[in-house]
């Protein structure tokens, strides 16, 4: 490449790169400061009384720190909107002194619900209380069209759980950003024996469902969950979790050698990042685990009824990255569509497509002939099209999640792929795709068979190591230095960016929601888009 890219300075990547190889070295979590006192804040009495007496509407909470001292009834409604200024902008924090189990008890008879734009902090709360963000009890019924989007919820013990005795439906949990969900100990009933064992059930969860039919769980960030970062509980109604972030799950249990339940019956190795147990026609699409502390992800029956396979299990897509146990868990009975995962693993460069399994009793079925021989595969987020180069052919093929990928149909095709480094799918009608050091974007063609429309960067990629794409940029190392691309004009100092090197032996580039994460020396960095330099790490 010619460019003046050696008068770079690294920046903080340079020193954390540097200095990140022990690895007990591992950076605080994501946390905010406790307000100079809790009585600079504004009561939430009115605008709960409010939400607990209107059935229908929209009702606005104004920017501003809220506290609110007790439970939010939400029953007997019908297309009611509460809505917030913004994330970090309407803020409702839990005082020391709350009472009740959770912010927002979506109790019985809502047909249509939505909550966003706000933010549920718990920094007062203790943590010997499993205080919930926004949830229903296991008493409910008659609870459909939900949607709870754009909500932060930080350092209670669950965050967004919906489990209902009868009649849950069209459950959408969007674009969502939980932190530091806490688990206790408690004695809780054995699901079997009734014994009462010491475990961390109820509390620790990001995003929990059971018995839910028409979920969509997409496009969240789950960060630092202390028992399930994403956890769908039996239903077989259908239940897709796309795109979501999931990242160092079971952290600070593991650093701090915390219990986490009897050893007779609780193992590290249950309490997974993305869990499906005692369900069927679930699918796992084009999310990313990056740097869990217990196994990735799992498939686990029904402890009461163990020999019966769970049917329509899909993973495909999913990238996991630097776990420290293994990739999948499978404990359930079946048989699985597994395609187009990739598996970073320590100690290694680059994905792997095979996992690596802990138990696995089911199945893993990969795509029949038609998909065999796929060595590259990515998604437009958001979309309904997927790239998969098979046989030096890029084929644009439809998502169709419940359907096997044999029934992944394509609708457009081209050949010549027979050096395919990498590709990235784009937030828009089009794929980027490295060959032979030669970056170029691909838009498929109106009529099948004729040519794609391309458009081909200038620059000279020699030293190729990884790419990724987010929210309109696309990011890619080579030889050793990050680079952040604009593909309107194939500048590769988009946005006043300069490249930072350092990065030479990633292991693994990922972009999420437009922030980069770069795993290097077994080390997990996230990454400033407005910087290119490393603003957290852990090693």
């Amino acid at each position: 490449m010619n460019h003046p890219r050696r008068h770079v300075l690294g920046g903080i990547a340079a020193v954390l790169v540097a200095a990140c190889t022990d690895s007990t070295d591992v950076s605080a979590p994501k946390m905010k400061s406790l307000p100079p006192s809790e009585a600079s804040w504004t009561m939430f009495t009115g605008y709960r009384n409010q939400i607990q007496n209107t059935s229908t509407g929209t009702i606005t909470i104004p920017a501003g720190e809220f506290t609110l001292d007790t439970t939010i009834l939400i029953t007997n409604k019908s297309a009611l909107t509460i809505q917030g200024a913004g994330i970090g902008l309407t803020k409702i924090h839990l005082p020391s002194s709350f009472v009740g189990r959770g912010a927002f008890r979506v109790h019985s008879n809502i047909n249509g619900l939505t909550i966003r734009d706000l933010s549920i902090e718990g920094l007062s709360v203790p943590f010997d209380r499993d205080i919930h963000g926004i949830y229903t009890d296991s008493g409910p019924s008659g609870i459909t069209n939900v949607k709870i989007e754009r909500v932060q919820l930080e350092d209670i013990g669950v965050g967004i759980s919906f489990q209902v005795a009868s009649s849950c439906s069209v459950i959408h949990i969007l674009d969502n950003r939980v932190y530091r969900m806490r688990s206790r100990i408690q004695l809780t009933p054995h699901e079997i024996t009734g014994e009462l064992i010491e475990s961390t059930s109820g509390s620790g969860y990001g995003i929990h469902t059971k018995d839910c039919a028409d979920v969509l769980i997409k496009e969240n960030v789950v960060e630092d969950a202390e028992r399930h970062g994403i956890y769908m509980a039996g239903g077989d109604g259908g239940v897709t979790i796309e795109h979501n972030l999931i990242l160092n799950h079971l952290q600070r249990v593991v650093q701090n050698s915390l219990n986490y339940g009897d050893p007779r019956y609780v193992q590290r190795s249950s309490l997974t990042a993305m869990a499906v147990a005692r369900g069927s026609n679930v699918r796992l699409g084009f999310n990313v685990v990056a740097n869990p502390y217990a196994h990735a992800i799992s498939i686990d029956p029904n402890e009461a009824t163990p020999n019966t396979p769970l049917t329509g299990i899909q993973l495909i897509g999913n990238k996991v990255i630097g776990t420290r146990e293994k990739d999948i868990r499978v404990t359930a009975l079946g048989t699985y569509d597994v395609w187009g995962n990739l598996y970073y693993h320590r100690g290694t460069i680059g994905g792997d497509t095979i996992a690596a399994y802990s138990d696995s009793l089911g199945t893993a079925q990969k795509p029949p002939t038609r998909w065999n021989g796929t060595v590259a595969f990515d998604a437009e987020i958001p979309g309904e099209v997927v790239y998969v180069v098979q046989n030096n052919h890029m084929h644009q093929v439809t998502k169709n999640y419940g359907v096997a990928p044999i029934g992944w149909n394509w609708t457009s095709y081209e050949g010549g792929f027979s050096a395919v480094q990498a590709i990235a799918g784009t937030s828009s009608n089009g794929v980027f795709y490295m060959m032979n050091n030669t970056l170029v974007r691909s838009v498929p063609a109106p009529i099948v068979g004729d040519p794609w429309i391309k458009s081909v960067s200038p620059t000279n990629w020699a030293g190729f190591e990884a790419m990724a794409y987010s929210t309109g940029r696309l990011y890619v190392i080579q030889s050793g230095y990050l680079h952040k691309i604009d593909p309107a004009t194939w500048s590769y100092r988009a946005d006043g960016t300069e490249p930072t090197p350092n990065w030479y032996g990633t292991q693994a580039l990922v972009a999420f929601h437009g922030i980069p994460y770069i795993m290097r020396n077994d080390c997990l960095y996230e990454v400033s888009p407005s910087t290119l330099s490393a603003v957290r790490s852990w090693c």
